[in-house]
């Protein structure tokens, strides 16, 4: 069995090696071997090294980051080796037709993305600006956003995507017009889609513009989890994650199952320091297990041998392997039992965490498949304190709301004209036969009548957040109102001339 992983996951390593002592324990008579490979972040060493699988490997453990996994489940599926990974969320590899030798014990970012819009939308914000990275993770989950937040009812100001790793002309002006952005569409609930790293680089530039404060929030997908590991030490990192949300996976439920493999980390690898396992390690651990649990049952002497793999580099196996979804079995894991969907993928709760002063506490939970979101603690904001910032700040508003003094004092005279308007009606039908009215017309009255609540009430449309609907309203009854004024004066008027020009002929 192979593994691929990024740069120094000096954590992944040290799980997966004390995860076989778990996974040994499934039925006996097999033996399992584990290979660490570095993919050094390159996508041709990721490559090269399914290239370079032993013959007789079944499996491997994909790396770190979709855009390197995409690429290492096309090689794998050529060889007839079957691929896991415990963080590639892209939406790309939830197709099994694309890729039918691949799965996953995480969610994929459809999955994240929407809990991430119905977490926003809980929260009471109605709009929110993203950031969203180029990478292949940070495209995937803001194709899967956008929708979502619409169906959730949370408007998207801002949505804009940053080549991070692009030359640094490009990405300084593509965060500086991002930022700029941001900063006037006067929205200070902020959504990052992206890496950690990618977000320090944003972060430390939002601060210069004055997007860190009171006002603001920000909300990060599962890809800045990895900052919760460095913030408690770190002070650059602490400065810009005070009051930061994050979402990730519900990673761990056996927790006594990650308290063993924590501590037989640390007594047969020294260099394991940690009490806690890094984010992802839990995952990637899981894959392992479910790659043996797999092997195990589909190779017990009762059951019926499918072929796996073609052991030919040269050879292209895709056609002839039996497709994963077939094989995989529920087992118990880190996560808790685990059980695969349609898209070889979980569909396990997030979490949504919160980090102050280097400390990380969970807030609340998401439950992916019915929507709902659970309350666990109170977050801690930007201020310090536990009250919830609005999603635009009172001193960027540049609109009347309804209940501020500017918006009770257009109420209050609005309605005091309609009832003077109304009460006038009321005379008018009552003194109908009178000379005065008889010379106007009651009709014409009643409709100037009608026209002028149209009037008054157009305004009221106007105040607080315009939505489709407000701003269609009002100009429509605005409009219907002016016109019930005045066609009927302009008829009256044509009346009274011809009266008068007919006068005026009689006395000629």
């Amino acid at each position: 069995m192979g593994l691929a992983l990024e740069p120094s996951p000096h954590t992944f390593k040290s799980m997966l090696k004390t995860s076989t002592h778990s996974v040994l324990a499934i039925p006996n008579g097999h033996k399992l071997s584990l290979a660490i490979l570095d993919s050094a972040g390159s996508p041709s060493q990721a490559v090269a090294n399914v290239f370079g699988a032993e013959n007789g490997t079944l499996g491997m453990i994909g790396d770190l980051s979709s855009d390197l996994t995409i690429p290492m489940a096309l090689t794998a599926q050529h060889r007839g080796i079957y691929l896991c990974s415990g963080s590639a969320t892209a939406v790309k590899l939830s197709n099994p037709i694309e890729f039918p030798s691949f799965f996953r014990t995480t969610q994929s970012d459809t999955t994240q993305a929407i809990a991430l819009a119905r977490f926003i939308k809980h929260m009471q914000w109605s709009a929110c600006v993203v950031f969203a990275s180029t990478s292949q993770y940070g495209r995937s989950i803001a194709r899967g956003f956008l929708p979502a937040a619409q169906a959730a009812g949370v408007d998207v100001a801002v949505a804009e995507h940053i080549p991070f790793y692009g030359a640094a002309r490009d990405r300084d002006g593509a965060m500086a017009r991002a930022l700029g952005l941001a900063v006037r569409s006067g929205i200070r609930i902020l959504v990052f889609l992206g890496t950690d790293a990618e977000y320090s680089q944003l972060a430390r530039a939002a601060r210069d513009v004055g997007l860190f404060g009171a006002d603001t929030v920000w909300i990060g997908s599962d890809g800045v989890a990895p900052l919760s590991m460095s913030a408690a030490s770190d002070a650059s990192v602490k400065d810009i994650t005070q009051g930061l949300l994050y979402l990730f996976p519900r990673e761990i439920d056996n927790s006594e199952l990650a308290k063993s493999l924590v501590e037989r980390a640390k007594s047969k690898l020294p260099a394991t320091t940690s009490n806690i396992m890094e984010p992802y390690a839990a995952g990637f651990c899981d894959c392992l297990g479910a790659l043996v649990a797999m092997f195990v049952n589909t190779l017990k002497s009762d059951t019926p041998s499918p072929t796996l793999t073609s052991n030919d580099p040269t050879t292209d196996s895709s056609s002839r392997f039996t497709p994963v979804a077939q094989l995989l079995q529920p087992f118990q894991g880190l996560a808790g039992h685990i059980v695969f969907n349609s898209e070889n993928s979980l569909d396990e709760p997030f979490i949504v965490y919160n980090m102050y002063d280097g400390v990380v506490t969970k807030v609340f939970t998401i439950d992916s498949a019915f929507g709902t979101v659970d309350s666990i603690a109170p977050p801690r904001y930007f201020s310090g304190t536990f009250t919830r910032p609005l999603e635009r700040p009172s001193w960027v508003i540049s609109f009347v709301r309804y209940f501020s003094p500017s918006g009770w004092l257009v109420l209050v005279v609005s309605g005091l004209l309609a009832v003077a308007i109304v009460g006038c009606s009321i005379l008018t039908i009552v003194h109908r036969r009178t000379v005065y009215v008889r010379e106007h017309s009651l009709t014409v009255l009643l409709i100037v009548a009608v026209g002028l609540l149209l009037v008054l009430s157009a305004p009221i449309s106007w105040l607080d957040q315009q939505t489709a609907v407000t701003c269609n309203v009002g100009v429509w009854v605005s409009g219907v109102g002016t016109q019930l004024v005045v066609l009927p004066l302009l008829y009256r008027t044509f009346q009274v001339c011809n009266l008068i020009l007919y006068l005026f002929c009689i006395k000629i």
